[in-house]
């Protein structure tokens, strides 16, 4: 058996996990191949040295990637234009006649004044009235109010479109904010700070009510719910970040090792 590839690459780019693929493959009496690169074989300990290095290059370049993907991101937010994926409920794309390096039409995104409505009756419910999620979603079915496939809104769907800054007129990418554009403000900006400071409060109630283990004093269980998503995403988020670290350190270490090793297998051979 073979496995055929164009670069070895394309098999992956993590280098704590591919060079173990690739050897189990070649273990397991299939040859691994590419197209521009060879044979990769694992006949002894220089092989799989030059294995590991090859996926560890591999990521360096998939990191630099994404860092050179990031800032262009970055910068279409900052001029106020779509970054691409869903369209947050409240607003649509539209062709404006603006056309991109390559002579394609691009969409804008624009308020759909029919979606933009039932964002504001959600703000306005949470803050004034008092609603929670769950009584928000009851209340928008009962009241004929459904999400783009005709179906209920959601607890958690509710929860995400309170913490979307997007509502205000700010675009968003990672870490980068936009300043606001008018023309993409659907909620008044002290409307959204006055839903993020109740947030806030119903997060700290969230804390008591895990160390005392007390469930009454969330509002509801979608409440719950994302201050569970809130948790995992922010450990998994440092988890990250240490392995990013670990990598940063281990890399110049591992090409020392790769040089003397191969002076050494110069010298004997």
């Amino acid at each position: 058996d073979i496995l055929l590839v164009f670069m070895f690459d394309r098999l992956g780019r993590r280098d704590d996990e591919t060079p173990f693929v690739v050897e189990w493959f070649i273990r397991n009496g299939i040859e691994v191949w590419s197209a521009m690169e060879g044979q990769q074989k694992m006949d002894d300990h220089i092989d799989k040295l030059l294995n590991y290095i090859r996926y560890w290059q591999a990521s360096g370049e998939s990191l630099k990637t994404s860092v050179r993907t990031k800032t262009r991101l970055s910068q279409i937010v900052q001029e106020g234009r779509f970054r691409g994926g869903t369209v947050p409920y409240g607003y649509r794309l539209e062709k404006q006649g603006r056309f991109n390096k390559k002579n394609h039409e691009v969409n804008e995104i624009l308020i759909d004044p029919d979606e933009a409505a039932v964002v504001r009756i959600i703000f306005e419910k949470y803050v004034y009235e008092g609603f929670g999620a769950q009584r928000l979603s009851r209340w928008l079915y009962n009241n004929g109010y459904l999400n783009r496939k005709g179906t209920n809104f959601a607890n958690t769907t509710i929860i995400k479109m309170l913490k979307n800054i997007m509502y205000v007129g700010i675009l968003r990418s990672g870490e980068t904010r936009s300043e606001i554009f008018p023309e993409l403000q659907i909620v008044p900006l002290d409307l959204n700070e006055r839903a993020q400071e109740l947030m806030q409060s119903l997060c700290q109630n969230c804390d008591a009510a895990i160390n005392e283990a007390q469930p009454e004093a969330f509002d509801d269980a979608a409440q719950f719910e994302a201050y569970e998503n809130a948790q995992m995403q922010e450990a998994e988020q440092q988890n990250n970040e240490q392995n990013n670290e670990r990598k940063k350190s281990i890399g110049p270490l591992l090409l020392a090792v790769a040089a003397l090793l191969l002076a050494w297998w110069g010298m004997n051979f």
